[in-house]
């Protein structure tokens, strides 16, 4: 693959992370999500705001634009031979639009479904780890952003150990090396980056809950 094709599809990537579908979906009921709740476009404040049908199709749309050219990379429907770009690096560009829209301003969501929805699709293994850890937390804390920040440093953690485990992902039997390993360590980062605000109001215990199992 030729290096422009690579850095034009990085800047792709980035574009359809731009997409608020958040806050477009919101209009549908005459909702700017950036002025609601949390005032963030991802998909908890979605689901409180706009209801649980159009929150979850916020979380589906914010991990397809995350993952269609990664995806389409990684399975090698755009050839990859001789890449030189990592195709994970273009699901973090989407989430680096997601987090900095060109269509807002650089502002955006949190990027923790675009994170999930890359690595569904570049690491489909390391998706369980990331999937269990969050809902764990999430059940005993009540805190989605505690259950995300959670979920990504135990994925991180634990990829260490991927490249010595036969360097392989178990579901796709693709190869998985220390790329893969430093990629990650730059989501964690990020991601922490962006809730750093909601850290704050744990820390003074104005975060809001949520409680997957409702009392009668």
């Amino acid at each position: 693959m030729n290096i422009y094709l690579e850095i034009l599809l990085l800047v792709l990537s980035y574009i359809l992370g731009s997409i608020p579908f958040g806050l477009l979906l919101g209009k549908i009921k005459g909702i700017d999500l950036r002025e609601v709740g949390s005032k963030n476009i991802g998909t908890t404040n979605a689901w409180r705001n706009l209801g649980p049908g159009l929150g979850i199709l916020t979380l589906i749309l914010d991990v397809f634009k995350a993952v269609i050219i990664l995806g389409l990379v990684r399975y090698n429907v755009i050839p990859n031979e001789g890449i030189i770009i990592d195709p994970i690096f273009y699901g973090l560009a989407a989430a680096i639009g997601h987090t900095h829209s060109i269509f807002l301003k650089f502002k955006g969501g949190k990027a923790v479904a675009c994170t999930a929805g890359v690595l569904l699709v570049y690491s489909p293994a390391t998706t369980i780890i990331f999937a269990f850890v969050f809902f764990v937390t999430l059940f005993i804390s009540k805190y989605v952003s505690l259950g995300s920040m959670m979920a990504i440093l135990v994925t991180f953690l634990v990829s260490f150990m991927i490249p010595y485990l036969g360097g392989k992902d178990f579901i796709t039997d693709l190869q998985l090396d220390f790329d893969f390993v430093i990629a990650l360590g730059i989501f964690c980062v990020y991601i922490f980056l962006n809730h750093i605000s909601n850290i704050k109001r744990i820390q003074s215990g104005e975060e809001r809950k949520i409680h997957l199992i409702k009392k009668r």
